[in-house]
């Protein structure tokens, strides 16, 4: 995807989901839980200050509320193709003599429709946001969302008996609370506490096939914040806690286990916006750890660190049509156990181009994994091997 250059105002450069990041689980489609930097979205730093010759007026508390409702819903709907694959590779197809002397092509399996499998997921949300000046420079928010959620799933197989699982979860509340006080008109400090509600994918499942129950626990974020060069470039340091039970630990197949009392920490670094005229970039630096209840490192397959960085550059003069820019995305060494098997530490290169046609019509051209690098997307008792070098072309058009 071609990468955004544009510089955010910095009342919502404060982004971070107090969710772990879990690929931060894959199954983000949902964000059913308050999110701590969001808390930060009602803040107004750099307020200015009272001149020293000038009598300072009492300060009103002033209060601002939003309220909102929302609904999300899921359906699918999709047939089913039974154990296919362990039946392909058991068979005089799928067979392999000797690996080394392999040249990688098999012949085509047989797909044959076993069934027809159904996900019906429905969330409804109601939002109260509430911010309130309590000095000059000091800011306070407090919110709260109530939930209710529900999801069924069956498999019909042919020739065989259907099986359901209903989920339900009726009256949730999360509460949410946040700070911000402005140092200056460059730096603000914030802080805030949320509580965690998120619900399990419906393929995460126990070893008796059971559906996990919702991870719940609660989160807490400090950091400073700050908005350079007339709000075009913002910078963010943050340091999180994360306290969850029934966090899903992959153990093999479909199969998780739900761990009770973990812990993950972690710091983020962010910079991001205009350094100067037609010139964007971004940085960021993440770590983050999850322990058990023994203090034991879990959700390996989640790098300790990890650095993104991206920028790019509109050109000038007869060519201030075109816009190139590049990136790098690196992560520390990952693996299921980080002994058995493992993905050792990676950078990836990426490069963009983009050529605006007209005012509304842009062409933009991707080139992914410049330097063709070999790695494992996931390093498990199986692993996937991550996309190779590929171009993209895109065109857009804006209204």
């Amino acid at each position: 995807m071609e990468r955004q250059d544009r510089a955010d105002p910095r009342r919502k450069q404060v982004r971070r989901s107090v969710q772990l990041r879990q690929g931060r689980l894959e199954h983000r489609r949902q964000r059913p839980v308050a999110t701590a930097r969001a808390l930060l979205r009602y803040a107004t730093p750099g307020q200015p200050r009272c001149l020293r010759h000038r009598p300072v007026q009492p300060v009103r508390p002033r209060a601002r509320t939003d309220h909102r409702m929302t609904l999300s819903q899921y359906k699918e709907s999709v047939p089913g193709w039974g154990g296919w694959g362990y039946d392909y590779a058991g068979s005089p197809a799928g067979a392999i003599d000797n690996l080394f002397d392999w040249d990688g092509n098999s012949a085509k399996p047989t797909f044959t429709e076993s069934g027809k499998s159904s996900i019906d997921e429905d969330q409804y949300a109601a939002y109260l946001t509430s911010r309130f000046s309590v000095s000059e420079g000091l800011s306070l928010i407090l919110g709260s969302r109530l939930i209710d959620w529900k999801r069924d799933t069956s498999d019909r197989p042919y020739g065989g008996a259907e099986t359901e699982v209903k989920r339900k979860e009726s009256g949730v509340f999360i509460p949410y609370a946040g700070v911000v006080y402005d140092l200056d008109q460059t730096w603000s400090l914030y802080a805030s506490y949320t509580k965690i509600f998120n619900p399990q994918a419906s393929w995460v499942t126990d070893e008796d096939n059971n559906p996990l129950d919702p991870m719940e626990g609660v989160g807490y974020e400090i950091g400073i914040k700050g908005s350079h060069l007339d709000g075009k470039l913002n910078s963010s340091l943050a340091l999180f806690k994360l306290e969850q039970d029934n966090l899903a630990i992959w153990q093999h197949d479909n199969v998780y286990s739900a761990e009770q009392d973990t812990t993950s920490k972690g710091i983020e670094l962010e910079l991001n916006g205009e350094l100067a005229e037609g010139w964007q970039a971004s940085a960021g630096y993440a770590y983050s750890v999850t322990t058990d209840a023994d203090d034991q490192r879990i959700n390996t397959n989640l790098p300790r660190n990890s650095v993104k960085t991206f920028t790019s550059y509109r050109l000038h003069g007869p060519l201030n049509k075109l816009t190139i820019g590049g990136g790098v995305n690196w992560q520390s060494k990952v693996g299921a156990d980080l002994h058995t098997f493992s993905q050792s530490s990676y950078a990836v290169t990426n490069l963009m181009a983009r050529y605006d046609i007209s005012r509304n019509l842009s062409a933009a051209l991707n080139i992914n994994n410049v330097f063709d690098r070999e790695y494992y997307s996931q390093s498990g008792l199986y692993s996937v091997y991550g996309a190779p070098r590929n171009l993209m072309t895109s065109f857009k058009y804006s209204f």
